[in-house]
């Protein structure tokens, strides 16, 4: 099961993206001459527990005025009053009172407004704006594991290109610094304990890592000591043009290892 993103932007093709809910076979497992799929328990719940998946969405036209987050925030605080002072009183509250309160109560502000919010910056945006549909994500889900079931909770920035003024000295540094200033927001902004997958995390804890030119030879990813399944995605992003910087082998960050590029 995918999730398909389709960006249109005038005078250009449509670019689509594609993000995976669950894939029970793989790209390894999906080539010619694999082995058909065995649906076992533990594919099972794995497919079970993918679909419990919540996803926000914050599509951007333009940078995110701080005041006008402000007002959101305000005015999320103010709808959820009542839910507040059932919280502050302290008094014993029966279960139906508490689902009443719940049911009137707002959804919490999302976390990817501070994420537009740190990824453009008043001083970034001197030389860089959106001139295209960018799009902020993010994914709540569950995971099988040997303890038993975990939480995640992954930002993925989908459409991140900017435009650049001309008065910029290198429009392409200044597109590569806004990748990696976007990739530390994510960090910097996740919830702790839960949050799961963040590049710059993995590049911090080891500089074991390989670069790809865009359209290499086949099995330009054979060196690396990464799962199959992550070695064919990788290949299949450089035959389809882009440069690839990918860790050697997985990196042990918490909660678990990391095998992104």
């Amino acid at each position: 099961m995918w999730l398909e993103y389709e960006i249109r932007v005038p005078g250009e093709k449509p670019r689509t993206v594609r993000r995976a809910v669950f894939d029970l076979i793989g790209p390894a497992e999906r080539a010619p001459g694999a082995a058909a799929l065995v649906l076992d328990d533990e594919k099972k719940v794995a497919r079970g527990l993918a679909l419990t998946m919540q996803t926000e969405m914050l599509p951007l036209a333009s940078a995110l005025a701080p005041e006008f987050v402000r007002h959101l925030l305000a005015q999320n605080l103010l709808d959820n009053r009542e839910l507040f002072a059932v919280a502050l009183r302290g008094t014993p509250v029966s279960p139906a009172a508490i689902e009443q309160v719940l049911d009137r109560s707002a959804v919490p502000l999302s976390a990817l407004y501070p994420l537009a919010l740190a990824r453009l910056t008043e001083k970034e945006q001197q030389h860089i704006y959106i001139d295209r549909p960018n799009l902020l994500t993010r994914h709540m889900y569950a995971v099988p594991s040997p303890e038993g079931v975990r939480f995640r909770d992954a930002t993925d920035i989908v459409a991140n290109e900017i435009g650049v003024s001309l008065a910029a000295d290198d429009a392409f540094a200044a597109r590569v610094a806004q990748g990696v200033r976007d990739t530390n927001a994510e960090s910097l902004l996740r919830a702790s304990g839960v949050a799961f997958g963040n590049t710059g995390d993995a590049f911090a804890a080891s500089r074991t890592w390989h670069a790809f030119a865009a359209r290499q030879e086949a099995g330009v990813a054979d060196q690396l000591q990464l799962p199959n399944d992550v070695r064919r995605q990788i290949a299949a992003d450089v035959a389809n043009g882009y440069a690839v910087v990918a860790p050697e082998s997985p990196v042990p960050v918490q909660p678990e290892a990391f095998s992104g590029w």
